[in-house]
């Protein structure tokens, strides 16, 4: 359940989507975290923590960038003002990907390792509970909050893959 997102979007009514800046490192040619959900409209900082350069980009449809090269040490910028799934690579290490959720919605979280997630000040009546894993596709479910012993079973259909082709030396 590593890296499942969840967030809820009321029916009726506007919520104030907060936007913010978040961080995210590249180190040991990966991204940290490897999936994670912003509210719409917020920015993410890429820091290079490796001694190597990476290049930070997306071909998402609709929400294309690249950020060019970042030295050791170096950090790099992108505003998200589009919802929806973005697919983050780097073209130096094809085996770096960051799933990003942009999401309308001031209400999400990060279910734990064993699935349990708690959501906090959600408005009472009807809305949608999302539940996304980069293994799995967008379930969604409609809930009235406050809601309490809520169970949502999801369905991962896709084999975690090693996908290194830069592995790092053995002893």
């Amino acid at each position: 359940m590593a890296n499942t997102l969840i967030y809820f979007v009321p029916t009726s009514g506007t919520s104030k989507v907060h936007a913010g800046t978040y961080t995210v490192y590249t180190v040991n040619r990966d991204f940290k975290p490897e999936a994670m959900a912003v509210p719409l409209g917020s920015t993410v900082k890429f820091m290079n923590l490796d001694q190597i350069r990476h290049n930070v980009f997306s071909v998402s449809p609709g929400a294309a960038f690249d950020l060019g090269f970042q030295a050791a040490g170096q950090t790099a910028m992108h505003r998200f003002d589009r919802a929806g799934l973005m697919l983050i690579s780097c073209n130096v290490h094809r085996s770096m990907e960051l799933d990003l959720l942009v999401v309308p919605s001031p209400y999400r979280t990060t279910a734990s390792a064993d699935g349990y997630f708690s959501l906090h000040a959600l408005p009472p009546g009807p809305g949608t509970l999302y539940v996304w894993n980069p293994r799995g596709e967008l379930q969604k479910r409609s809930v009235t909050a406050p809601v309490s012993g809520l169970q949502e079973r999801v369905v991962i259909s896709k084999p975690a893959m090693v996908a290194d082709i830069n592995p790092e030396p053995g002893p």
